[in-house]
């Protein structure tokens, strides 16, 4: 099982290396925040979360492909309906 550190190529993800506006991630990140994207905090970390509904799903994946090396997570999680008509049918990625 692979270690999971808050480090990528030497440097905190809480240092400036990565807060700066010229970094790629963090244009990204600050323009997904602005439209559709949620922050929250937990303990002294603040984490953002992207959820797309499921006709969205080439977009998130995309997404995903762009911050997958910061993420905790290896793929997208699904959520799917779980009463209705619909249930079973995937809700959002």
């Amino acid at each position: 099982m692979k270690k999971i550190t808050n480090t990528r190529n030497g440097y905190h993800f809480n240092s400036k290396y990565w807060q700066s506006p010229d970094s790629k991630l963090f244009q990204l990140i600050l323009g997904m925040v602005l439209s559709d994207a949620t922050m929250y905090r937990v303990s002294h970390e603040a984490l953002v979360k992207f959820e797309q509904g499921a006709d969205q799903k080439e977009f998130l994946f995309h997404l995903f492909q762009e911050c997958k090396e910061y993420c905790f997570m290896t793929e997208p999680g699904i959520r799917k309906h779980i009463h209705g008509a619909k249930q079973g049918e995937v809700k959002s990625y």
